[in-house]
């Protein structure tokens, strides 16, 4: 029996269903469709979280219980957790008798425990992140051909934007590859849609992802910093007719917890290193840029909104470096 559907991510579909008298979560992929790249993405899931689970326990992981099939998809099931919601949800509509610097402190104690397991550092792999998370994209950028969503005028200025970042990303190339990063164990796309907080202040997180080029600790604060910094999610709820201007940051509704989150994000940023705020920053960018591919079919100007946030935060961190 389903209870509700969730949302399940670009190549599946996520129910949370009662199963002999269990409540669960199934997620599904496909057998026919985006096959190759989305059970890939679906196995890397799997074994990402049983990994988490077995490095820092079942208090914060959701178990996997099971896999199957069924006539068009793969599906596997892990724990339901009864009246939790998301931390952004949370920070929007928070419970009684928590408060957002408790759940921000858990959080961070999650990442603070995962990021022990340490993998040691390879050379270039951050270089090799910028390269394929931004570089590639912004070249795909350079080259696109105006369509009926885009004034001529405003692409010309986004293609100027990033032809500028391009070139400064080219300046300080080897500033960037000498930055060595120690990579961990991450979850991968720690949005704050994909961490549930209950009505006790405790947290798991859920929807882990393991397809990055650089495992750093930092790529996860910087999802947590286009969530409640960037206000990705609420952004990315408006639809296309509100993007008249895309060029300036949108204003969303916030509450009081929501800012209360992001203060202590801040001042928890405030403590990095240097070249760790670097790094961040550089993260931080590329989530909005990293995006474009997949969002300028459907909705290009989100897509050319996004890459401008991401664009403008580069240049003011490069130019810094």
């Amino acid at each position: 029996m389903i209870i509700k559907e969730l949302k399940g991510g670009s190549f599946s579909k996520t129910l949370a269903i009662e199963n002999n008298g269990r409540k669960i979560v199934r997620k599904f992929i496909s057998r026919h469709v985006e096959r190759e790249y989305g059970l890939v993405r679906w196995q890397s899931q799997i074994r990402k979280l049983q990994i988490m689970n077995q490095s820092i326990g079942s208090d914060y992981v959701p178990k996997v219980i099971s896999s199957g099939y069924d006539d068009v998809s793969y599906y596997y099931d892990i724990e339901y957790f009864e009246n939790s919601k998301t931390i952004l949800d949370f920070l929007l509509n928070p419970y009684e008798n928590v408060n957002s610097k408790t759940v921000f402190d858990n959080l961070i104690k999650v990442i603070d425990n995962y990021k022990t397991v340490d993998f040691g550092s390879i050379k270039g792999a951050f270089s090799l992140y910028i390269q394929e998370e931004i570089v590639s994209v912004l070249s795909k950028i350079i080259t696109y051909s105006n369509s009926d969503s885009l004034a001529i005028v405003e692409l010309n200025e986004i293609k100027d934007i990033c032809s500028s970042v391009l070139n400064l990303i080219k300046c300080k190339s080897n500033y960037l590859a000498d930055i060595e990063l120690n990579e961990t164990l991450t979850h991968g796309n720690l949005t704050l849609e994909n961490v549930l907080v209950d009505s006790m202040g405790d947290i798991k997180i859920i929807d882990l992802y393991a397809e990055t080029y650089c495992e750093s600790w930092l790529g996860d604060i910087s999802q947590i910093m286009q969530s409640c910094i960037g206000d990705y999610e609420q952004i990315n709820d408006l639809n296309e007719d509100d993007f008249d201007c895309l060029f300036t940051k949108k204003t969303v509704s916030t509450s009081e917890f929501y800012e209360e989150f992001k203060n202590n994000l801040n001042m928890l940023i405030l403590k990095f290193s240097h070249e760790d705020k670097v790094a961040l920053e550089v993260f931080y960018a590329s989530q909005f840029i990293r995006m474009f591919p997949f969002k300028i079919e459907k909705t290009p100007r989100k897509a050319f909104y996004f890459a401008v946030q991401g664009m403008k935060t580069l240049n003011k961190v490069l130019n810094k470096c």
